[in-house]
């Protein structure tokens, strides 16, 4: 009798044991899947591409040759992980400024339909950005955008809902920021939501 209660809590302890990892594997939206500091290890060059910026101006691959860029994808409307990611952005801004480290920021929008030029600029202005060194990039192609941002990036995207509703859409995509070099090669990514500040001023000081 002793050893079938015992037999029963081991099997109990495994079963709560599994559930916790598989509870933090569903809420967790993007589990890493390779180490943030692993330099020049992630992807062949970035695909060329023209975009327009919060200024309804184009911007493009040819604005950043030979520059260090730090990219994130979000969207305006993003009913949870995107305002968390932009407010990290702007503290990694004022850091790397802090550091007097010169790297431009960009971020694509994953609902260009809804996000105009307007509505990405007042959406930076109320994060609180400094729009000096960072670019809102929309577009007026949403498959084109995704498509763009799953080769860029290697990250798979997904709509959750019909485009055209008015309910706050839900897009399923990469919570990482991308560190990018001046020929346009992804070098490292990071945890957006938490980021390692320290590491990504380390690998951006490494690279200039």
């Amino acid at each position: 009798m002793k050893n079938f209660w015992g037999r029963r809590t081991k099997i109990l302890g495994l079963v709560a044991l599994l559930l916790v990892v598989v509870g933090w594997i569903r809420w967790n939206p993007d589990p890493p899947s390779y180490s943030s500091d692993s330099i020049g290890a992630l992807s062949s060059p970035i695909p060329e591409f023209t975009f327009t910026d919060q200024q309804g101006k184009d911007y493009g691959l040819k604005d950043l040759k030979g520059r260090v860029w730090i990219a994130d994808m979000i969207y305006t409307r993003c009913p949870n992980i995107g305002s968390p990611m932009t407010a990290n952005m702007v503290r990694l801004q004022e850091r790397l400024k802090k550091e007097d480290l010169t790297v431009q920021l960009v971020s694509f929008s994953l609902d260009p339909l809804y996000d105009s030029p307007a509505i990405m600029e007042r959406y930076g202005k109320n994060m609180r950005v400094d729009f000096a060194n960072w670019k809102f990039l929309t577009a007026s192609s949403e498959p084109v955008m995704h498509r763009f941002l799953q080769t860029a990036f290697d990250s798979p995207i997904s709509r959750k809902t019909e485009v055209g509703e008015e309910e706050e859409p839900v897009i399923s995509h990469s919570s990482r920021f991308y560190l990018v070099d001046g020929r346009g090669k992804v070098m490292s990514a990071y945890n957006g939501i938490q980021p390692d500040y320290e590491q990504i001023i380390r690998d951006v000081r490494s690279m200039q």
